[in-house]
């Protein structure tokens, strides 16, 4: 009698352990708090299960968009039933690293282009006062003549 109990509440407490989207039910930001679903994706999937009820995660794959290497990336994620609970998404902290590490490289590269930008506008601002005292020094030389 008590193993028939111990194993249900192994069950209940790893699902909360384990967050998951519920691809029946879950709003579109909701399902946006996947890696790789946007907004375009999240209702692409509302529509499809419009008429489609999701009987497996697998099924995704039938929504325009998701394909093999996207369905691995948040298949941990996901799920057919049960309440929906974003806290803890496995596959959104996966990505949560790559999008820090992608955004300090694209602040990197601000920062370059912003150095290249001011070096070109230092050398602009050599170039006209080099002419600048080449016009200068050959008005010079006329009047002396």
């Amino acid at each position: 009698m008590k193993l028939p109990k111990i194993i249900f509440m192994t069950i209940i407490l790893a699902s909360f352990v384990f967050a998951k989207v519920n691809i029946n039910t879950a709003t579109k930001d909701e399902l946006m708090m996947l890696p790789g679903i946007g907004e375009n994706k999240a209702e692409a999937i509302i529509e499809y299960r419009k008429n489609n009820k999701f009987e497996k995660i697998d099924d995704i794959k039938n929504v325009k968009g998701i394909g093999e290497k996207r369905f691995e990336k948040i298949k941990s994620d996901l799920s057919v039933s049960g309440k929906t609970d974003t806290s803890n998404l496995k596959s959104a902290k996966k990505s949560d690293k790559k999008d820090s590490n992608s955004s300090k490289l694209k602040k990197d590269d601000k920062n370059s282009k912003s150095q290249a930008e001011k070096s070109k506008k230092d050398s602009d601002k050599t170039k006209k006062s080099t002419k600048k005292s080449k016009k200068d020094s050959n008005s010079t030389k006329k009047s002396k003549s």
